[in-house]
């Protein structure tokens, strides 16, 4: 079985976006549309869970740069 092949964040959205269109388009069949439904919700899951990470990996770096303390400048003798 092959790997499945990584797709950006910003891809995966421009998916996300065409699923919608097909759902909400009155031509697509109905199984279609559950099946493109089910595609989008799992596809919205993964894109909130690396958002979430994201969030998490800018509060561990928020909270590091804030422990940082400024001090003045003196120059080398």
């Amino acid at each position: 079985m092959p790997a499945k092949k990584k797709i950006s964040f910003e891809q995966k959205l421009v998916n996300l976006e065409e699923i919608v269109q097909q759902v909400e388009d009155a031509d697509t069949p109905l199984e279609k549309s559950i099946a493109l439904y089910k595609d989008g919700i799992a596809l919205a899951k993964d894109c909130n869970e690396t958002l979430r990470t994201y969030e998490e990996e800018i509060h561990i770096l928020q909270k590091t740069a804030d422990e940082f303390t400024l001090e003045p400048f003196s120059a080398v003798r």
